[in-house]
Formats: C-alpha cells, structure tokens, sequence
C-alpha cells in the first residue's frame, strides 16, 4: 500500500504539471487537453486499487486497472492530436472494452490475480506499442522530436514483457498488495517510466 500512496501522490503531481502545461499553451499545442485528461484518469484507478478489501473488488481491481488504461488510451489520443497523426480510435476502445470483461471475469466469475496482472501488462504493451507503431510513421522531420517519447514507451513494453513472463511463474498469487515482491519493482518501473513520459 505504500507503493500505491506514493504512486498516487507523484500521479497527482504529474496531473498538476500537465494541466499547468495544457492551461499555459492550449492555444499552441494540440493534444495537451487530452494528455491531462489522461492523467487525471490514474488518479481514481490508483486511489481504488489502493482501496482494496475496503470496496468490492470489482471496483478496487476492475475498474481501478480500467481507469489506469483508459488513461493510457487517452494520452495516445493527445500524441496523435499533437503530432497531426491519424488513428483509428475505434481499436482502442473495442479493445478496452475486451480488457474490462476479461478483467472482470477474473475477479468476479474466476479470481485469479495473474491472470490480471497478465491481461493488465497486455493492455499496457498494446498501448504503448501502438503509440510507437504512430511515432514510427511521422514525418521525418518530426521524428527526433518523437523519439524520447518512443524510447519511453519501449521501456514500458520491455517492463509489461518481463511482467508477463514473471507472473507465468507456478506460484498462483491471491492479493497483490500483500504480495508485493516482484510486483513491487514492477510497479516503481511503472511509476518511474511514466514520470518520464509526463
């Protein structure tokens, strides 16, 4: 729970940095309403996972990690606003929508806190992978501009990648919270990667 208070202080940081940002230049710049928007999304996932074993599960597991990517999803929509690029957000969302029913039924139907952490890093690669995939086709003279945020996101597909593959392990886990271990450094990666894409 520690982990999770001080990923959600350094989140609501963020927030306020961006909307900052978004306030200062929104007349400039493209995309930086949808870049906060996105942010602002983490505060309430995080606060609800946070919450768990105080609220159903549904809400503390589903529909927190749900927050967390919709966020994601988001701040994907503010990069191609950004950089003028075009994207079919109709993807995204039918694949979020998989993502919560899958989600759901493992928590609700089936409990199985790999199965989610599994579907959870999916969705995070699939995300972030999609944003690089939208970098990569820029014009090249936006590319250099581009690519620290590409590097960001390839951290990000490389963490959800060694995620997946540790929660394949035989050991069936039943509280992340209470079995922080490797999670734990999975989620200050996590943090630390998107204090660098903020």
């Amino acid at each position: 729970r520690t982990i999770f208070a001080c990923y959600l202080l350094v989140t609501f940081i963020c927030v306020a940095f961006v909307a900052q940002q978004w306030r200062k230049y929104q007349g400039r710049y493209r995309g930086l309403g949808l870049w906060a928007a996105g942010c602002c999304f983490q505060l309430p996932g995080l606060a609800l996972i946070s919450l768990r074993g105080a609220v159903p599960d549904l809400a503390s597991a589903t529909l927190g990690n749900a927050c967390i990517i919709f966020g994601l999803a988001v701040l994907l929509m503010g990069m191609r606003a950004f950089f003028g690029s075009r994207g079919r957000a109709s993807v995204d969302f039918a694949a979020f929508a998989l993502f919560v029913a899958a989600h759901a039924w493992f928590t609700a139907a089936r409990p199985d806190l790999s199965a989610r952490i599994v579907l959870f890093s999916l969705a995070i690669l699939f995300v972030c992978a999609r944003g690089i995939w939208m970098l990569e086709r820029l014009e090249r003279g936006l590319r250099p501009v581009a690519r620290g945020t590409a590097f960001v996101l390839a951290l990000f597909c490389v963490s959800s990648l060694a995620r997946i593959v540790l929660s394949l392990a035989p050991a069936p886990r039943t509280d992340l919270l209470a079995d922080p271990s490797l999670d734990t450094y999975a989620m200050l990666a996590y943090l630390t990667l998107y204090v660098a894409l903020t």
